[in-house]
């Protein structure tokens, strides 16, 4: 498969992206002929001109940005489409803020939005849930808007809440939540439908120059000198989905014996990264032995390679020829496992609730496909089995994975594991600028 040509786009922003979404996207990026350039003309001085500042430059904010669409709408067939005149919308009101891209990651889960996989997405909808940049406008009460001075300057009065409760204020550079949490949480279907403040799914996201979104989906990064935007952009969707569901909620302690299925991709990676780090022992599972090194290298203690598990299934085939690794010999000789972090769902879910030691508990916070699996009652009942599942991570949690990765709470240094980086500007391409540089389009993730 050709590789993407998203560097010839010349687009200032960066996306980082896993390997497996870059090869399922590459042929689906199309470049539109009948765009309009963007041109200094489309630069307007917000509707609000209230401001206590002395600076003398006017504030800005771009009419039309460049993005990637999904056109016509999710499907199949669907394509992403570049174009260069993409409005860009002031904020309208107070808690409605315009960042700037500076990056957003690409998963595989981006590869699901765009065939179409959650039916309630918008039509031409910009995709992105994970992006990292800066805070440039803030609505206020009168549906006005300020802005950043060309010279950095702040005007005093500017300021709302993000999801932790924060002030933010133009200049803020800030990493995205899933959706706004002042709008529903836990879940996004809370109120019977989809939220409107989605990521990509019912709001347009991150693969844009500009975003505007609701501050409640945004949080502060605590220590921002500490981060690149190229590291900060995935830590939501990796770090904190692996965070929320199997620290916060399924109670992960030091010295626990720990199973991470799909221990290769962005989501494992992260999550055999965190268990390490917290004193765990670790098991990983993977599809193949030429990713038992990289699964290794991250700190898991063991690795089960699912192909090297013979072809019967103790589950009467449920789980898939060559799937049953429950029977593996390191099952046995460590005497199953304290907690699973199941990424992959359906093709792993049955052999890895079968690994679980009496009280273990399965955190579900990935599902690669829409299959659905039957649940053995009897085994979940005589074993005192937990099952939770987990989406996302809460904005104030967040912020304490932050701290945690910078090794705050005496554990190692940890960053996102970033495949690659791709320049977006042509003349860049073999000699991308460094990750605080801007212009270019990177993969993240796992193998």
């Amino acid at each position: 498969m050709a590789a993407p040509t998203l560097a010839q786009a010349a687009m200032p922003w960066r996306l980082l992206c896993g390997p497996r979404a870059i090869r399922a996207a590459s042929t689906a990026i199309t470049a539109t002929t009948t765009c309009r350039a963007a041109t200094d003309s489309h630069l307007t001085p917000p509707r609000c001109t209230k401001s206590t500042s002395t600076a003398t430059s006017t504030p800005l904010l771009p009419t039309h940005c460049r993005a990637l669409v999904v056109s016509p709408k999710a499907g199949p067939g669907a394509t992403l489409e570049l174009r260069q005149d993409h409005p860009v919308r002031s904020p309208r009101c107070a808690g409605e803020v315009c960042v700037r891209v500076d990056a957003c990651a690409v998963a595989y889960r981006d590869c699901l939005d765009r065939i179409g996989a959650f039916p309630f997405i918008k039509d031409n909808a910009v995709l992105g849930h994970e992006l990292a940049g800066t805070v440039v406008s803030i609505g206020d009460d009168g549906g006005g808007t300020m802005g950043a001075h060309a010279t950095g300057g702040v005007y005093p009065s500017e300021s709302c809440v993000s999801a932790c409760g924060h002030s933010l204020v133009v200049g803020d550079r800030v990493v995205s939540l899933h959706w706004s949490q002042t709008e529903a949480w836990p879940s996004p279907l809370a109120r019977g439908g989809v939220v409107k403040s989605m990521l990509g799914i019912s709001t347009d996201g991150g693969y844009a120059e500009y975003c505007t979104l609701d501050a409640g989906a945004l949080v502060k990064v605590p220590e921002p000198a500490a981060w690149s935007a190229v590291e900060a952009a995935p830590v939501m969707s990796t770090y904190g989905t692996v965070w929320q569901g199997a620290r916060v909620r399924g109670r992960l302690q030091s010295g626990e014996n720990v199973l991470v299925t799909g221990a290769s991709g962005g989501v494992g990676s992260a999550a055999v990264q965190i268990a390490k780090a917290l004193g765990c022992h670790v098991t990983g599972v993977t599809t193949s032995a030429h990713k038992e090194a990289y699964v290794r290298s991250l700190g898991a203690d063991e690795v089960i390679v699912m192909a090297a598990v013979g072809e019967g299934d103790i589950d009467g085939g449920k789980s898939g020829g060559g799937s049953s690794f429950n029977r593996h010999e390191i099952v046995r000789r460590l005497g199953g496992f304290d907690l699973c972090v199941e990424c992959t769902g359906e093709p792993t879910f049955l052999p890895a609730l079968r690994s679980l030691r009496p009280e273990g508990r399965l955190v579900l916070v990935g599902n690669v496909n829409n299959s659905v699996v039957g649940l053995p009652l009897g085994l979940c009942i005589l074993n005192s089995l937990t099952v939770v599942g987990s989406d996302s991570i809460s904005a104030a949690a967040l912020r304490e994975l932050f701290l945690f990765l910078d090794g705050e709470q005496g554990g190692p240094r940890l960053r996102p594991t970033i495949h690659s980086v791709r320049s977006t500007k042509p003349h860049a391409c073999t000699n991308p600028p460094g990750p605080d540089t801007g212009g270019h389009i990177g993969e993240r993730g796992g193998t």
